[in-house]
């Protein structure tokens, strides 16, 4: 017989508000998605209590990750099941329960619970990834915390690529601002509209940080490191 579902638990070395708070806020998803699950993050939830994620599908469905808010208890609780349309809520039940508990005052044990019919064997080296990765990010975190402990203001080129994207999850998980650099007209608050060939004098306003990962020409760069210098941005 096949074992289905899953629980797991392990013990991160961070203050359990601090975990808590590491799930809430944006890239958080992207963080934990194991890079060999052919998924891809389409919306994250604005809200652990009742928001919605959503994740494309091989072969093109969408997996909803709908928040109950009847079990959200900060910054103990959230749960996520599957919903949607079908086929996949035909096929398919999930209900994954994350929970945190204080094993100290700098340590928090995590548990996840899935309720599913996907094989344990198949569920245990995701749960096993995310957990690791969450350590390494909240540790690189209380690192940079050292250095300064106020959050930072970041803009960044090249973030929907694949070094940009997962280096701006890393930053704003950690409770920074990212800005994001696009050469279009923005499309959300969180973007600028960046002319590789003629930046805008404002461009890095209010910004204490600039990361220039998009490729392009050897000029573009050049004009952008000229905008941080005048700025007094950090490169």
């Amino acid at each position: 017989m096949v074992d289905v579902g899953i629980r797991w638990s392990a013990v991160v070395d961070a203050p359990l508000e601090e975990v808590f708070a590491w799930h809430a806020r944006p890239g958080a998803l992207l963080r934990l998605m194991p890079p060999w699950q052919p998924l891809g993050v389409v919306a994250e939830a604005e809200s652990l209590r009742d928001g919605r994620a959503v994740l494309q599908v091989p072969p093109g469905l969408r997996w909803v990750a709908a928040h109950d808010p009847a079990a959200y208890d900060p910054p103990h609780r959230f749960v996520d099941e599957l919903a949607g349309d079908p086929p996949l809520t035909w096929l398919l039940s999930w209900r994954h329960t994350h929970e945190f508990r204080a094993e100290g005052p700098a340590s928090t044990r995590i548990t996840d619970t899935v309720e599913t019919q996907v094989p344990a064997t198949l569920l245990r080296p995701v749960l096993a990834y995310r957990q690791a990765q969450l350590a390494g990010d909240l540790a690189v975190h209380a690192r940079s915390r050292q250095w300064r402990a106020e959050p930072l203001t970041v803009a960044i080129t090249g973030t929907d690529g694949p070094v940009g994207t997962p280096v701006a999850a890393l930053l704003s998980t950690g409770g920074h601002r990212v800005v994001h650099l696009v050469p279009r007209a923005p499309r959300t608050d969180g973007e600028r509209r960046w002319d590789p060939d003629a930046p805008a004098e404002d461009l890095l306003a209010g910004v204490d940080a600039v990361i220039h990962l998009a490729t392009g020409r050897a000029s573009a760069t050049r004009r952008l490191a000229a905008r941080a210098a005048e700025a007094g941005v950090g490169a």
